[in-house]
């Protein structure tokens, strides 16, 4: 690991003086676009040109041939917002991140301007798995950032200083893995005092482990542990969604989740999803006390308890049987709010369903079909946040 060894092109204290006086800002002039849905599916929306003058810094993003700015609570009002996005993207306080693994490209997005207001490139490696989320994570004014297999970096916003740290590979052992265990698909978590990655380690032709590190923000790896092989009756857990909550790190398979307490890393809960029928588990979260995912069998967002894996609730949110598609949701979480991007429709089309959920109740608040001219790929929610003095 080497520490602020190389500096990228920053986006610079400038981006983030923006950032926090952005209503003070003047007018964009975007592009109007209408947007109709075909007859017998989703009702006609028009997305109109963003408003003039400073805008909210909550909104519902949906990120495709075009981004699109929605009331994040009605899931009303479309707005163009006029640029198109690129990446893996991550809501905050009035912003949302870009952040493309492939070239290292990075960009903020104000949510009060309806554009990106810095961008700059940071170094990465090949063999990032765009296929595995999440790839970005932010921690008190600063993202980490997966830039290869094992590797992460983290991008100080005001600085442009950065920290690269290379995970380590004994996490689990050369017996274990069946030869010197190399470091595959690479996720990251973080809140304002450490980061979790999780990461394959394993050898070709073998099933890869899954370790997982705490890091504190200097980098400093603190706590390491090596996922058991099995979880509960249902045998290796292969992570397809990482997500944390009631200080613990959450990860879930396509039919179990194991908790690992944040700070040991010792194992707090595992099961398989119980279940009256077959799941198969896509994205998570953590609200109301209870663990949530998509299951892609039945087209229902799945209320699960913690402690014992016993679905509670199941909230419908695709009428007929989906249709077998890649990427098939994800599920955005703020305090005890759910928004689920659900893909709907063929293969070979990129039609997408939102809808806002209220974690306690497990009601349905709101709902916007995105037509698949929108060619939605992800959502972000930003949020409002702590007031800043502009100097």
């Amino acid at each position: 690991m080497s520490d602020r060894g190389r500096r990228p092109r920053s986006v610079l204290t400038t981006v983030w003086i923006l950032l926090a006086c952005a209503a003070l800002g003047t007018g964009i002039g975007l592009v109007v676009r209408s947007v109709r849905g075909g007859d017998g599916g989703p009702q006609p929306i028009k997305v109109r040109p963003a408003r003039s003058g400073p805008q909210s810094p909550a909104a519902l993003w949906l990120f495709g041939s075009t981004t699109v700015r929605l009331d994040p609570t009605t899931l009303s009002d479309a707005r163009d917002a006029g640029f198109r996005a690129f990446g893996s993207v991550l809501g905050g306080e009035g912003v949302v991140y870009l952040f493309d693994p492939g070239t290292g490209r990075f960009g903020v997005v104000d949510a009060t301007r309806n554009r990106i207001v810095g961008e700059t490139t940071v170094p990465v490696q090949r063999g990032v798995d765009v296929d595995v989320a999440p790839l970005l994570a932010a921690q008190r004014g600063a993202l980490w950032l997966v830039t290869g297999p094992g590797r992460l970096t983290r991008y100080e916003l005001a600085t442009g200083g950065v920290t690269e740290v290379v995970l380590p590979t004994d996490v689990v052992s050369e017996e274990a893995a069946g030869g010197p265990p190399a470091p595959g698909a690479t996720r990251v978590v973080a809140d304002d005092e450490a980061a979790w990655a999780v990461y394959d380690l394993g050898v070709t032709g073998n099933p890869a482990l899954t370790a997982v590190v705490r890091l504190t923000p200097d980098g400093t790896v603190t706590t390491r542990a090596a996922l058991p092989p099995s979880v509960a009756a249902g045998g290796r857990l292969a992570p397809q969604a990482v997500t944390t909550g009631d200080s613990a790190v959450w990860i879930v398979g396509s039919t179990a989740a194991v908790a690992l307490d944040a700070g040991t890393l010792a194992v707090r809960h595992s099961f398989d999803v119980q279940s009256q029928s077959a799941v198969e588990l896509h994205d998570a979260a953590i609200a109301a006390g209870s663990l949530w995912s998509y299951d892609a069998l039945s087209g229902a967002l799945l209320r699960i308890g913690v402690e014992d894996g016993q679905v509670g609730q199941r909230i419908t949110l695709v009428e007929e049987a989906p249709a077998r598609l890649a990427a098939p949701a994800q599920i955005v979480g703020v305090g005890d709010v759910l928004w689920v991007r659900v893909r709907v429709g063929g293969a070979n089309t990129l039609e997408q369903r939102v809808t806002r959920i209220d974690a306690p109740s497990g009601d349905i608040t709101g709902r916007f079909d995105a037509p698949p001219e929108l060619e939605v790929g992800a959502i972000a929610v930003s949020r409002r946040g702590r007031s800043r003095s502009c100097p």
